[in-house]
């Protein structure tokens, strides 16, 4: 119940995502990593995980709306659910402020709708490195938000 990081980046696991990983027995989890696998099913929501600040499970299988993607801990640095296969609207609301976030990647999904601007200025912090989305179907990314961030001087921004 102390367990703080599952990294466990191409393995070549297959199966369901592990949906016990939001059981509550794992309140400490601080990073979790699991790209780069073959791992199908969808998202759990992120109730349980409020230590979370590390989420990487790009490149796998997954399917699913990205509807609980909001849920996470507003201290979260980095969110990378890229190269699956989720779709759905882009949620316009629930977006905390990221004031804290470092990369964003959520391109190659099917995800469609548009970016709300007020999305981008959800995420613009000091520390924001990369904010991608590209590959998906979105109709409207509101590009005047999006060029608007500052980032830290170095942001990689693709939508």
């Amino acid at each position: 119940t102390q367990l703080r990081r599952i990294s466990l980046r191409g393995h070549g696991l297959t199966g369901e995502f592990p949906q016990y990983v939001n059981n509550g027995n794992f309140r400490d989890l601080n990073i979790l990593i699991l790209a780069g696998n073959e791992l199908t099913g969808t998202l759990p929501d992120f109730n349980n995980l409020q230590s979370l600040y590390s989420l990487d499970v790009g490149y796998n299988n997954l399917t699913g709306d990205i509807g609980t993607i909001p849920d996470l801990p507003d201290h979260i640095r980095i969110i990378r659910i890229n190269g699956n296969d989720f779709s759905g609207e882009f949620p316009d609301t629930g977006w905390p402020d990221y004031s804290q976030l470092k990369t964003i990647k959520m391109n190659g999904n099917a995800l469609t709708g548009s970016i709300p601007c007020s999305f981008w200025s959800k995420l613009d912090n000091s520390t924001l490195n990369y904010a991608w989305f590209q590959d998906n179907k979105i109709s409207d990314p509101c590009s005047s938000g999006a060029e608007a961030m500052q980032g830290n001087g170095k942001l990689k921004l693709a939508y």
